[in-house]
């Protein structure tokens, strides 16, 4: 019985020795050395020194499954690879600084080249990626300078940074089957870039700066063996992805289905020779730069759609020449026509509320800008350095005394430009009663009236409101000489104190609610025999103006068109008192 138990005791321990070695024990096979675990070999590491170096399908008779990480670094004997389809797994670093490298293939049985994997083997010059690899990781092919073209087969998914910078790549080949492609994982050397299906290739999400398409130069885009010169995005897209077909320099028209809600950031930047876009009606978002640097773009209509205009979203587009932008864009980003130099007329649409920082700087040849009533901020530079003369078109004097304007050349008028209300150039401009401040650099270089008459019910005028206002000439202030003294004006208004103040004292105010057109008025303190002015305003706005004789009873007028409701002013003689809304349909009473 002893003697059972002791043999039996060495059988498990000579079973523990020489299967504790299959599993754990490093062993050599030629210039490599592997270690065995469940009847599967890893490979852990080869002679630097070795020539005509291989990776085998088996060793022993165990498959080869795995490389570990920094496995064959360095070995300078491996020329050519081929990864047998019995690795799953190759670790990170597992072939780099492979000088003498030139071609590889990755078997079947791998779905991921991990990271540095083959970085810096300078001759590598020749990759054939399997059919099952997903995943090309950070940096895996980093400073392979023989590698000219590359093809992704259609199973790869995902494209690491950095995957192939360093490279001296001209030409990749993209499969259907990418997804991502992350920061800087095509070197800039990249000149084209060949897909098969437009739909696949609008599907990936594009890393800012990934380099495949002409981050700093322009790119070639093929399809199916074919120059992409006209583009037509297909029906159900619904974004254009960031970067898509930045740079693609054979580019010249791109149409846009109604499908399409968001047009990416820099999709489109850098394409210098597209002249013809069209933007549906229904796209509501134009990202950052998205047409940035686009030279050749004469014309753009962006729709009523549109909401939203991003930063340097048309920047440097030389050629175009006027733009308008609808009154359902609530954001107008910085920069966003910086630089057009062919610009010459912008119309903005009722409903926008703010033109952002530095928006128009730069637009040299700039000479006519609508600013509807809605707007209320103008940002610092939104009219720098445009150094031609800027005619203003506004439809409410009000709206545009309440703008804020940023210090440093936010007003358009920075050049000496005309004032245009209602579609006439303003010569006498007759702030309206009920304006009680006028905003700081509000007038800023408008050099379009000599005559200007400023209401009672102003109280605060801002700094440079009227800076650089070198025509005018006389001031009419519609009160006493002690309520102008006691006026807040800002600083730097020199072009507005300078000039000859008249004043002029109120008689009367009166609120009257007239039978159609008929009005009566019985003034107070005026003396018989006394010729005034009686002012009509509807709201804020000055209507009407009749010039009447005092005769010490009431004094019946009729107005040219129908109030429910107005205030009279009854002024001593002022002939220079005009009306300034409508003024067309005016008929002057004398």
């Amino acid at each position: 019985m002893k003697k059972k138990l002791l043999l039996t005791l060495m059988v498990i321990t000579i079973s523990v020795i020489v299967f504790g070695r299959i599993s754990a024990s490093a062993e050599t096979y030629g210039a490599l050395t592997y270690t065995i675990s469940n009847g599967e070999v890893t490979i852990t590491r080869c002679n630097k020194d070795a020539t005509n170096i291989v990776v085998p399908e088996t060793i022993n008779g165990f498959p080869v499954v795995a490389v570990k990480e920094f496995a064959f670094q360095g070995c300078n004997g491996l020329t050519e690879l081929v990864i047998p389809d019995s690795v799953t797994s190759v670790g990170r670093y597992a072939f780099s600084m492979c000088e003498n490298l030139e071609s590889i293939k990755t078997g079947d049985g791998l779905t991921t080249i991990e990271e540095f994997t083959f970085a810096n083997c300078k001759k590598l010059s020749k990759v054939d990626i399997g059919s099952e690899i997903k995943t090309i990781g950070k940096r895996a092919f980093f400073i392979c300078g023989g590698l000219t073209e590359i093809y992704i087969p259609d199973n790869v998914e995902y494209i690491g940074q950095y995957a192939f910078d360093s490279t001296n790549i001209k030409n990749v080949h993209i499969g259907s089957g990418v997804k991502c492609i992350e920061s800087f994982a095509f070197p800039y050397s990249v000149e084209r870039v060949n897909i098969k299906d437009i739909k696949a290739y609008l599907n990936i999400d594009f890393a800012e700066n990934t380099n495949l398409m002409g981050t700093y130069s322009s790119v070639s885009l093929y399809l199916n063996g074919n120059p992409i010169t006209n583009v037509v995005i297909p029906d159900g897209v619904i974004r254009i992805p960031d970067y898509v077909f930045r740079g693609c320099n054979e580019l010249k028209s791109v149409v846009i289905p109604s499908s399409v809600k968001k047009i990416g950031k820099s999709s489109f930047k850098n394409c210098s020779n597209l002249v013809s876009i069209i933007i549906p009606d229904g796209v509501t978002e134009i990202g950052d730069s998205t047409f940035s640097y686009c030279s050749s773009l004469a014309n753009i209509t962006i729709p009523d759609s549109v909401t939203y205009i991003g930063e340097r979203a048309f920047s440097n587009c030389s050629s175009l020449a006027n733009i308008t932008i609808p009154g359902g864009v609530t954001y107008i980003g910085d920069y966003a026509f910086y630089n057009c130099k062919g610009l010459t007329s912008v119309t903005i649409l009722d409903g926008v509320t703010s033109i952002g920082e530095s928006t128009f700087s730069r637009c040299n040849s700039l000479t006519s800008v609508s600013i509807p009533n809605s707007v209320t901020s103008i940002g610092n530079y939104a009219f720098g350095e445009c150094y031609s003369r800027i005619n203003v078109y506004i439809t409410d004097i009000v709206s545009w005394c309440n703008i804020n304007f940023c210090p440093i050349n936010s007003n358009p008028f920075n050049q000496g430009g005309y004032l245009y209300l209602n579609g006439e150039r303003v010569t006498d401009l007759i702030l309206p009663y009920g304006i009680t401040e006028i905003k700081d650099y509000a007038f800023y270089g408008c050099n379009s009236f000599t005559k200007l008459t400023i209401p009672s019910s102003v109280t605060c005028i801002g700094d440079y409101a009227f800076a650089n206002c070198n025509q005018i000439q006389s001031v009419i202030y519609l009160s006493t000489e002690d309520a102008w003294n006691s006026l807040s004006i800002g600083e730097f208004n020199s072009a507005l104190t300078n000039a000859t103040i008249n004043f002029i004292k109120l008689k009367t105010e009166t609120t009257v609610s007239p039978d159609g057109k008929s009005f009566t008025i019985t003034p107070i303190n005026i003396e018989n025999g006394k010729t005034i002015i009686l002012a009509l305003y509807n709201g804020n706005c000055l209507s009407e103006i009749f010039k009447a004789v005092y005769e010490g009873k009431e004094i019946p007028f009729t107005a040219t068109k129908t109030y429910t409701n107005a205030k009279v002013f009854v002024w001593d003689d002022l002939t220079n008192l005009k009306p300034v809304c409508k003024p067309e349909i005016i008929e002057y009473k004398r």
